[in-house]
């Protein structure tokens, strides 16, 4: 067991947030597997010089304090993974259509916005996610439910209830029922109800089948995956992080390893690869650079927890999934 628990971390990750986002060029704060703490901008030439700073970490376990020094390091920034079908295309325009059914793992796409695809996390039976925090007060839920992110399926923001959802397998598989807005600091989430569940197995994803439970990620652990654009790939969680996406702010994310996804892979469920098929959480943002140059993806945790921005409340981010299997 970890000296630190997952609050511990976040403390310290949301204290050198804080202190470093008035800059837009930082991209992203994070704790990593080798438990160092990394600041990274896309231009360090905006801290001016010369960096050298510490960040408080405390263990509640131990009841102990510790000043921990900060990496500081230029990268990429962090944007969504949604694929553009021009530029990114899906998987299954090389291959045929699979004949086993619907399920986590195919595409999908509003279909008021065409141009643009991402990956079904999952059906399930209902789900309902209710948000608390400083940012945020609102709660989502859908039935029959197709679950995906918010900047797939619901445009960003801009969705309304009833926009079609088109599929592969047809061109109105589910209808929008709930968009959780991107200021909810915590996840990107939207979900739809289907139109037909006939042919669709809930709770299941393409080529890594049934999934078990829903829990939180340990960082280290082998991770597996199955997006439209890159199909089955297999990583490890590399660190637990607060991220800058296109000015938004997620906090309490993880990165994975290198090469897991590339865009068109957004809402992939991210499951354990330890033969347990624990669902950790879904693919949603990606380092900003080609697919070639094997970028990091980012994605969030469809748990309960705390309000991660702001840990001296009661507030807090609740989920539940009936999973339908």
């Amino acid at each position: 067991m970890s000296d630190y628990t997952d609050v511990d971390i976040q403390r310290a990750l949301n204290s050198i947030t804080s202190k470093y986002r008035r800059h837009p060029e930082l991209v992203c704060v994070e704790y990593t597997h080798s438990s160092r703490f990394i600041c990274r901008f896309s231009d360090l030439r905006v801290l001016k010089g010369a960096i050298h700073d510490t960040v408080e970490l405390r263990s509640t376990r131990l009841g102990t304090v510790s000043f921990v020094d900060i990496e500081f390091v230029e990268g990429p920034t962090i944007s969504t993974m949604i694929g553009n079908v021009h530029l990114d295309p899906p998987l299954e325009t090389r291959v045929p259509l699979f004949l086993d059914g619907e399920m986590g793992g195919d595409q999908c796409r509003n279909a008021n916005n065409m141009d643009y695809y991402g990956t079904i996390t999952a059906y399930v039976r209902s789900i309902g996610y209710s948000a608390h925090n400083s940012s945020c007060q609102q709660d989502c839920s859908a039935d029959n439910a197709l679950v995906c992110c918010n900047h797939v399926i619901g445009r960003d923001d801009a969705g309304r209830p009833g926009e079609v959802i088109w599929t592969p397998f047809r061109s109105d598989t589910a209808h929008l029922s709930c968009v959780l807005p991107l200021r909810c600091s915590d996840i990107d989430l939207a979900m739809a109800t289907a139109t037909d569940m006939t042919g669709i197995q809930r709770w299941t994803v393409r080529q890594i089948g049934l999934l078990a439970d829903n829990r939180i990620p340990n960082i280290g652990e082998a991770i597996q995956k199955y997006g439209v654009r890159t199909g089955y790939t297999t990583g490890s969680v590399w660190s637990k992080t607060n991220i800058n996406a296109g000015g938004h702010y997620f906090n309490g994310v993880y990165a994975t390893t290198v090469g897991f996804g590339c865009p068109g892979d957004s809402g992939s469920a991210v499951v354990s690869n330890n033969g347990a098929n624990s669902l950790l959480g879904v693919l949603s943002w990606v380092d900003t650079m080609p697919c070639a140059n094997a970028p990091r993806g980012y994605f969030y945790s469809l748990t309960d927890h705390p309000a991660f921005d702001d840990l001296s409340s009661s507030k807090s981010n609740t989920v539940a999934i009936e999973q339908g299997a």
